[in-house]
């Protein structure tokens, strides 16, 4: 499973929007955080502390603001959106197929696992998980290979 990644931002958030990413008010998501289209997933952290793990194949800062300040009823806000400031990782898969969106999705349950299984608890945030009953062997390394990026390892 190829992936790209990860991109880390440090975003300082305020009144249900991006105040500055890495520190400037203009800032900007690298170019393939912004394609439309391309699978991604998003760790967020306070400090040290994952909080949140989400998957999207919007545009980063579209996905972002429809998180942060939601306009339609059926959109939810996120939970650490009253932060002031958080990092997010951003790892693409850039290979478009039937398959890549269920994939994406065992990759970031498999993760989330991971880190319950590490912390002894859920990330702090993180609201719900869709869980895949035949995960491969392959989903499985590439959620150690983030998890071991995540932490250092």
């Amino acid at each position: 499973m190829k992936t790209e990644g990860p991109n880390s931002y440090r975003l300082e958030l305020g009144e249900g929007r991006i105040i500055s990413i890495n520190g400037q008010e203009d800032g900007r998501f690298k170019q393939s955080d912004g394609k439309e289209g391309i699978r991604k997933i998003y760790v967020v952290k306070s400090g040290a502390e994952v909080i949140y793990i989400g998957s999207t194949k919007q545009n980063f800062r579209t996905r972002l603001q429809q998180g942060l300040k939601p306009k339609e009823k059926h959109n939810y806000p996120y939970k650490w959106g009253a932060l002031r400031e958080v990092e997010i990782m951003i790892w693409c898969f850039p290979d478009q197929n039937e398959e890549t969106e269920n994939l994406v999705e065992a990759v970031e349950a498999e993760l989330v696992y991971l880190i319950r299984k590490f912390k002894c608890r859920w990330p702090r945030y993180q609201m719900e998980i869709h869980f895949h009953s035949n995960i491969s062997t392959d989903e499985k390394k590439t959620a150690r290979k983030i998890f071991d990026r995540i932490y250092g390892r």
